[in-house]
């Protein structure tokens, strides 16, 4: 049992450092962005 708890909380940490690296690449493409247009 304590196996699957521990596969539980890597896939839930796992998903969390995911949504945080997306969010920060969306920030990363948008300063892109503005500096290539010049917004």
């Amino acid at each position: 049992m304590a196996e699957q708890d521990d596969l539980l909380w890597v896939q839930q940490h796992w998903q969390q450092a995911g949504t945080i690296a997306q969010q920060t690449a969306s920030e990363a493409e948008l300063t892109r962005f503005a500096t290539v247009h010049q917004v």
